[in-house]
């Protein structure tokens, strides 16, 4: 007897298939991982390609930066937290009492 290994690669589907069958699981009514379970469809590949990644607009192929405008900081103190482990936080405008309880976590 021989023992012989089956190859594991990926399908290579065209745009073609994979529309197909994304429109026959729109139709079918079925959530994915069934959907994926009846038609043989590895469900994290059908998950890709049913919910691509949003593009990244305004941002230059050269560098993930983008401008930053810093404005100048009220001259105004609102308030001033000094936590118990000596850090200070001033406050130049009135915040959310979520944004300070963060701050205090």
């Amino acid at each position: 007897m021989e023992n012989t290994i089956e190859s594991t690669q990926p399908l290579k589907r065209s745009k073609e298939e994979i529309r197909q069958h994304i429109d026959r699981w729109q139709q079918s009514g079925k959530n994915k991982k069934l959907f994926c379970l009846e038609n043989n469809l590895n469900y994290l590949t059908f998950c890709g390609w049913t919910n691509p990644k949003k593009k990244k607009e305004n941002i230059s192929d050269e560098s993930e930066f983008v401008p930053l405008k810093i404005m100048d900081a009220p001259s105004t103190l609102f308030a001033e937290i000094h936590l118990a482990d000596g850090t200070k936080v001033y406050l130049h405008q009135s915040v959310p009492a979520l944004y300070l309880r963060s701050l205090i976590r």
